[in-house]
């Protein structure tokens, strides 16, 4: 369906034979497109009008078809696409079917506005000019007009769909969009989702948009992609929901850039680079990236796209966070956050314990097909009011650091609130296999007013529900972490998947 290369590809009017998908054949010389019905139908197969049983023994439908198909009684004429193929139709007909052709024959401009005839077979017929619709997408929708029948096919369903869209045909540009639905994939999505924001259709955005969302990695990597233009790069770059790490994204939307290149004639340089890519680069979101990764991209001067004051900016919101954040023009809101689910992966209750100080951590590994983000932890407060308290956090995966950052608790008190919640800056994307490790120090702190809770080492939930599935196919798997002091574990860890 997709032809030799696989994808969509712009419709072509030919010079010949317009119409052959549905049967058409063109009168040689005269431009005229002489419809045949849908395949199945015993109707307007040339059985012409001297055929005097055709209205007695068919339905309704069928009458109608072999109306159109034979030209029978016509009184208006389209003229289709840029070459006027000449296509017939009924008046009555199109105004039962559209409020837009009410308004063009019967409506205050029609009254006022001198038609436009042409002379066929000794009969005048009012002129409908519309370059914008090929012949062939034309007979596509004058048939679905006479027999409520769709014959779609790949090649010129965009153009069905703008006119369906043209004429107000809402149950043909449904079958439109179910007809594409059933056609899109990871490499042809990309094309497609451009047509939908030129023809406006929001359900097929929607429907590419979840497509994107969950095969972003082989969408960005197929050769569509690099043929994006860039308002609807921008578009797929400002998905929330697309399943990738930013540093992957950026590295093929840097490709997209070079192909631009070399398509404008341009030399590929840094400059050149960012020049194609204009306002699609404020739409990486920069600071989800982690910090190895983007130190080493901003300090490669050679091919960064970034100016000095970008990068520094950047590098400082990493180290600053939240103070930082806002002062800058990229989005720092992780990707994949649609429809999540709050989920407590480690929990107990708690117990009155002795002073509370030092480091705290736990380790985990996440077997899961959910897609998880750590956001944080909680802890629970003193016995009497504790204020002020700074905590050193950082979160290693595979015994590297990828996150570090102090958070200050103003009242640790759990008689107020029964568990102190602590939000990273930025939520960490778990990796399924990968091992983590939760550290949280509280320093040198002792509380001179009483005691902290904590948590029990026993009670922890190892088995979770996939709230995308509801399935019990998540587990996870506590690893032993040795301890600065003999205080239990950490008490919880939060997640969203």
């Amino acid at each position: 369906m997709y032809g030799s290369s696989g994808l969509f590809r712009p419709v072509t009017v030919p010079n010949q034979n317009v119409g052959h998908n549905q049967g058409a054949e063109t009168d040689e010389g005269s431009g005229v497109l002489r419809p045949v019905t849908v395949p199945n139908q015993n109707v307007g197969h040339n059985q012409g009008a001297e055929t005097d049983d055709w209205q007695r023994k068919n339905s309704l439908q069928e009458r109608m078809l072999h109306a159109y198909s034979n030209e029978l009684f016509a009184d208006v004429v389209f003229l289709a696409g840029e070459e006027e193929v000449q296509v017939k139709a009924h008046k009555y007909v199109l105004c039962i079917s559209s409020p837009v052709f009410i308004q063009m024959f019967h409506g205050p401009l029609a009254q006022s506005t001198q038609k436009e005839t042409i002379k066929i077979d000794d009969k005048n017929l009012e002129i409908i000019r519309v370059p914008d619709i090929t012949p062939e997408a034309l007979n596509v929708l004058l048939i679905y007009i006479y027999s409520e029948m769709v014959a779609l096919e790949v090649d010129i369903v965009f153009n069905v769909l703008y006119a369906a869209k043209k004429y107000l045909l809402d149950d043909l540009e449904k079958e439109c969009a179910k007809f594409l639905d059933d056609k899109i994939d990871a490499e042809n999505v990309c094309y497609i989702l451009t047509q939908a924001l030129v023809y406006q259709n929001e359900q097929l955005v929607k429907t590419c948009e979840s497509i994107i969302s969950f095969a972003t990695a082989d969408v960005i990597k197929s050769e569509e992609f690099k043929n994006l233009d860039e308002q609807t790069l921008c578009r797929i770059l400002q998905f929330d929901s697309l399943h990738i790490d930013e540093w992957t994204l950026f590295k093929e939307v840097l490709n997209w850039a070079e192909a631009q290149c070399v398509k404008k004639n341009l030399d590929v340089t840094p400059e050149n680079k960012r020049l194609v890519l204009s306002t699609a680069l404020y739409a990486i979101r920069f600071p989800v990236m982690s910090p190895s990764e983007f130190a080493a991209y901003a300090n490669d001067k050679k091919n960064c796209l970034l100016s000095e004051n970008e990068s520094h900016d950047l590098l400082l919101a990493f180290i600053l966070g939240d103070v930082k954040l806002n002062d800058i023009p990229f989005n720092h809101d992780p990707r994949g956050f649609v429809s999540c689910t709050d989920v407590a992966i480690y929990n107990t209750g708690p117990q009155l314990g002795i002073q509370i100080y030092g480091k705290h951590s736990i380790g985990f590994i996440i077997k899961s097909s959910a897609r998880f983000w750590l956001t944080g932890f909680g802890i629970y407060g003193a016995n009497s009011s504790v204020q002020n308290v700074d905590l050193t956090i950082n979160v290693e995966e595979d015994e590297k650091v990828i996150c570090e950052e102090v958070k200050r608790i103003k009242e640790l008190y759990i008689q107020n609130i029964y568990e102190h919640r602590v939000n990273f800056t930025r939520p960490i994307a778990i990796y399924t296999g990968a091992r983590y490790v939760l550290n949280v120090d509280l320093g040198t702190y002792r509380s001179p007013y009483g005691n902290f809770y904590y948590g029990n080492n026993g009670m922890m939930t190892k088995q979770f529900l996939n709230p995308k599935t509801n399935d019990q196919d998540g587990n996870i798997v506590f690893g032993p972490i040795p301890l600065a002091n003999n205080n239990q574990k950490a008490r919880r860890l939060e997640g969203r998947c």
